[in-house]
């Protein structure tokens, strides 16, 4: 019985524009992963009467790989739609990389990066000296630390700097704020709380609405980078995980892959998710600021932004006008572990164990 043909494959086939090596290139990547003929062996099964394309296809589809081999050959323009009624079908089907900085997540990855933030992420509640509450978000980054926005606690702080006295009593750190199903774990921080910090650019004032970072002076961005690292009052971070921040681990920006996920509590709520990327590091000198996407809100001050690889790579700090455009910046994580110099996660009080 002779063998079926497949007339979409067929269209497929003949939408090739890539020369034989140059679609070799492609498909022997995939073929490989999924323990699948080579090129070169299916263009000599098909003899010189075949078309090679079709076989590869064929096999593509036999193997549940069709989609990956044609998302492939799109981003490289390496189909050609004709002007058929059918070939308009097919292009349809056809799907394209409309933003490469997003690139793609790996699924294994991402939900255990997500099952580790949602352990290590906290909410981060103020009282100041009228009784009004403000909110931030942190991370763990040591056994008994945790890093936020400088600006989340600078109520708590005095003109030198210095934490006013029993402003221990009026920061509170919440985990698991992230459903009626988790159960939420309040833990106090220790007496001398404040253990590694940084104020923000007097430029970057929380009341400030607007920067033009043309004219803006890159002086002493390299020294200003709005972070506390905060001392705890248990060393939560052995039993939840903790971040290591890594002082050579830099974002990347506006390159397929930059894409970045923020963890945060906008609006002082239970914990939120939001994806991004990165679009500029500024000052060019300093590169301790970064410029995303990642949407946020008040109360996301302190949030954690992962990469594409799902480490570590800045804390959200504001969002801001800048020459008529909405821009919402960072601090590189790997600015803040050139300064704090480990210690973050050295931190540690009395632990009962």
């Amino acid at each position: 019985m002779p063998e079926l043909i497949d007339p979409q494959l067929v269209l497929l086939a003949e939408s090739v524009v890539l020369s034989d090596d140059g679609f070799c290139a492609i498909y022997d990547i995939l073929a490989s992963l999924h323990d699948a003929d080579s090129f070169m062996v299916l263009k000599a099964l098909s003899g010189q009467d075949g078309n090679p394309f079709y076989a590869a296809f064929v096999e593509a589809k036999e193997g549940e790989w069709l989609g990956e081999l044609c998302l492939q050959l799109t981003t490289v323009d390496g189909l050609k739609a004709r002007n058929e009624p059918d070939a308009e079908r097919l292009k349809i089907k056809l799907h394209k990389v409309i933003e490469p900085e997003l690139g793609f997540l790996d699924a294994r990855a991402m939900t255990r990066a997500g099952l580790e933030a949602v352990r290590r992420v906290c909410r981060v509640v103020v009282e100041n000296s009228r009784g009004e509450v403000s909110y931030g978000t942190g991370f763990l980054v040591g056994p008994q630390a945790i890093l936020t926005a400088w600006h989340v606690i600078e109520q708590l702080l005095g003109d030198d700097g210095v934490p006013l006295e029993g402003s221990d009593e009026k920061i509170k750190i919440e985990f698991d704020h992230v459903g009626a199903v988790y159960e939420q774990l309040h833990v106090s921080v220790a007496p001398q709380w404040l253990v590694s910090s940084s104020a923000y650019h007097q430029t970057e004032s929380p009341h400030q609405v607007s920067i033009d970072f043309l004219a803006q002076s890159s002086d002493g961005f390299d020294q200003c980078l709005d972070y506390a690292g905060i001392r705890l009052s248990s060393t939560v971070g052995r039993f939840r995980g903790f971040y290591q921040l890594d002082r050579l681990h830099k974002p990347q920006i506006r390159v397929p892959g930059s894409q970045m996920t923020l963890y945060q509590h906008p609006g002082g709520k239970q914990m939120r998710v939001a994806y991004g990327y990165g679009t500029a590091l500024w000052p060019a000198e300093h590169q301790t600021r970064l410029r995303h996407t990642v949407n946020a809100m008040p109360g996301s001050s302190g949030g954690l932004l992962l990469d594409v690889n799902f480490k570590p790579v800045a804390l959200h700090q504001c969002g801001i006008e800048s020459n008529g455009e909405l821009i919402n910046g960072a601090i590189p994580t790997a600015c803040i572990a050139a300064r704090s110099a480990g210690v973050l996660e050295g931190v540690l009080g009395l632990d009962p164990v």
